[in-house]
């Protein structure tokens, strides 16, 4: 109860709101900033605080935790909201063949009842028509943002569908503003300057979780929206910014499961396949990059394993999607197909992304190889009934995207099959990512098969929760957890004490001085 003779005011703004008065301010940027390792290097827009020391301001979905925290230092809080309220310029209205689902208008109410926050909406289930019909009922010019070229076309023939008007395209070699405007992110980071705060009082912004990027934060904060959306299906980070995220946005308002639209029938149901894959070779201690890069990317019996897996399902009469990370990946499994099969990534011009997309749609191309970082996310295909995740990494986001791929019903369509690995490498760094994804999955609320690994008699004999095994590559042994992830690294020189003799039996270094004293 220091503070208790102190007061704080705090003067709510669209994007960013003011706090003064007697503000323990060190103690709150510390506390608020935790996901910045070093204050000291960040100022100005070097790092994206959520509270700011020096100038006193914060996010303002950060308000409600700032006043709790206040609170609890026996701080009143003073909240002053002068913020204009919108005044409806346009009568815009959805489609009349378009009618919203009961689960579809619940969220849009709800969005409504708030201004600002995360909608939690899974694959299919709408997200572009609720956020079309967010702009209709508000009626005041809005800024729909995305992520990805693919996204931005079909966000731009969707909004067209959807409220009868033209929108504006701002992004992948165009500058057409509109007052429903469909802009690049990137696109807004090259032009800074080109909006007004303000010029559009809402903002939609696709594929939210990415907001939280620092320089997809700063064009959120410029363009500074009166109330501002977030459509995604995976409201969360994988890295510390998850702070940021839930401080720009306020936090997930409304959730749409996506094990509950299958549940319904407005979504088509998963076959989740895992098939155990062994990795030969020798792993060397060196960053988990170049063994990505050796044992998956550019490993031939992997990659051929995924080909022929793909063109198995291709010629059942399935469309396939074959999700990788890396371009040199794809270019890879796209030389190990025969059936007809084209490669989508960023590197292709506009002309040609789109017809490489419209010819998947068309089914006249059977095998569509992607870079995650550009399908994985909002694409709308409804006619892929199989995807290969041949990536093999252990994203929360990029495997719920991925499986969200598939989807969408569509004539003819009972099921989609979703292709995956258990890779089973020596070290079991590779095996720690496909446990992951198993987990991810069936924590998700889908039905996953048994992981293979845990029914291998080899590995339910007795096998510690930790084992050490010989360093690969020099002198030294490594404690290996059970997820295959690297606990300790003994250097046999360096602690000749905490060497068992045991150890120097396996060792297979005869000159080691050691082994001979031993």
């Amino acid at each position: 109860m220091y503070y208790n003779s102190a007061k704080v005011q705090i003067d709510i703004g669209n994007m960013l709101s003011s706090v003064s008065g007697e503000v323990p301010s060190g103690m709150l940027e510390k506390v608020f900033n935790r996901h910045l390792p070093d204050l000291s290097r960040y100022s100005g827009a070097g790092g994206v605080r959520i509270f700011d020391a020096d100038s006193g301001r914060c996010l303002t979905g950060l308000v409600p935790a700032l006043q709790d925290t206040l609170a609890g230092l026996g701080i009143p809080t003073e909240v002053r909201d002068e913020r204009p309220l919108l005044q409806r310029s346009f009568d815009w209205r959805l489609s009349p063949d378009i009618a919203l689902r009961d689960y579809q208008q619940d969220v849009v109410e709800t969005a409504l009842a708030h201004d600002r926050g995360i909608v939690a909406a899974g694959t299919g289930s709408g997200k572009t028509l609720i956020g079309a019909a967010i702009i209709a009922r508000l009626g005041v010019p809005a800024i729909w943002v995305t992520t990805s070229r693919v996204l931005l076309e079909q966000t731009v023939r969707d909004l067209r569908a959807a409220l009868g008007l033209e929108p504006g395209v701002c992004g992948d070699g165009r500058w057409e503003e509109g007052d429903v405007t469909v802009a690049l992110v990137q696109a807004l980071e090259a032009r800074p300057d080109a909006f007004r705060p303000g010029q559009f009082p809402l903002l939609i912004f696709d594929e939210g979780h990415h907001a939280a990027a620092r320089t997809f934060c700063a064009a959120c904060l410029r363009l500074d929206p009166r109330r501002s959306f977030y459509l995604t299906a995976v409201p969360y980070r994988e890295t510390e910014d998850q702070v940021v995220l839930d401080a720009l946005t306020g936090g997930v308002i409304a959730s749409v499961p996506s094990v509950d639209l299958i549940e319904k029938g407005w979504l088509c149901p998963l076959d989740i396949r895992f098939l155990p894959l062994d990795i030969a070779g020798t792993m060397t201690e060196q960053p988990f990059a170049a063994l990505y890069r050796q044992f998956i990317v550019e490993n031939h019996a992997r990659n051929r394993r995924v080909a022929t897996l793909a063109e198995h399902h291709a010629r059942a009469g399935e469309s396939v999607l074959v999700l990788v990370t890396h371009l040199d990946h794809g270019r890879r499994l796209l030389e190990l197909m025969n059936e007809k099969s084209a490669f989508a990534h960023g590197q292709l011009g506009r002309r040609a992304l789109q017809q490489t997309v419209a010819d998947f749609r068309a089914r006249d191309t059977r095998i569509l190889v992607a870079t995650t970082g550009l399908f994985a996310e909002g694409v709308n295909i409804r006619g892929t009934s199989c995807i290969v995740y041949a990536a093999g990494l252990r994203s929360r986001t990029r495997v719920l995207q991925a499986v969200g791929r598939g989807m969408r019903l569509a004539p003819g369509k009972d099921v989609c099959i979703y292709c995956d690995f258990i890779d089973r490498d020596p070290l079991g760094r590779f095996l720690a990512h496909s446990r992951r994804r198993l987990q991810v999955l069936a924590e998700a609320g889908f039905a996953v098969p048994e992981d293979p690994t845990l029914s291998d008699p080899v590995r339910d004999e007795n096998v510690p929760d930790a084992t050490w095994v010989p360093r690969p590559g020099g002198n030294g042994f490594l404690k290996v957890a059970a997820d295959g992830d690297i606990l300790e690294i003994l250097n046999c020189a360096a602690q000749p004490e905490r060497v068992p003799k045991h150890f120097c039996r396996l060792c297979p270094d005869t000159r080691c001085p050691q082994k001979e004293e031993r």
